[in-house]
Order: structure tokens, then C-alpha cells, then sequence
């Protein structure tokens, strides 16, 4: 989903924009099933900032972006905390 967003040229904006929305609420469903899904955390993290470029209010961009920011850092965390054990 967030390939054909990013990359294809011939699905207009309104197109990408329900892909982007779909692509969101895919990932709050396996978020529900595990907060700790770091895929979902990543993907959904590309997807806002995918959706904030849509945005034209600067305010609603810039919480889009501030959500991405966290499940980034929370992505990061997990991933970081795995490794620690697994090492």
C-alpha cells in the first residue's frame, strides 16, 4: 500500500489519499491485537507522514508528524530492547 502510494504516478490524489487512510486503519488493527508489533509501528509511521504531506493545515500536519514521531521512537525502543535480550 505504501509502495503504490509513494511510487505510482497514475492514481490521483484522492486515490492516495484513501490507500493512505486504508494503509492506517490496517495498522490500528494489528496495533489493537499487539501494541508491541514493531512492523506496524514502522508502517504506520511511514503512512502519517504519507497523509501530513496531504495535509494543508499546518497545525494538523504538524501532529501527524508528532504521532509518527512517536511510534518511531517507540519502534526504535522495542526493537532496541529485543536485541539487548537477545544478545
Amino acid at each position: 500500500l505504501e509502495a503504490k502510494v509513494r511510487q505510482d504516478y497514475t492514481i490521483s490524489k484522492e486515490a492516495k489519499k484513501a490507500f493512505t487512510e486504508r494503509g492506517i486503519q490496517a495498522e490500528d488493527r494489528a496495533l489493537a491485537i499487539n501494541p508491541e508489533y514493531v512492523d506496524a509501528l514502522v508502517y504506520k509511521n511511514i503512512l502519517l507522514r504519507h497523509k501530513a504531506g496531504f495535509e494543508t493545515d499546518r497545525a494538523k500536519q504538524a501532529a501527524l508528524i508528532r504521532e509518527a514521531d512517536q511510534l518511531r521512537d517507540k519502534a526504535i525502543a522495542l526493537q532496541a530492547k529485543k536485541n539487548a535480550g537477545t544478545q
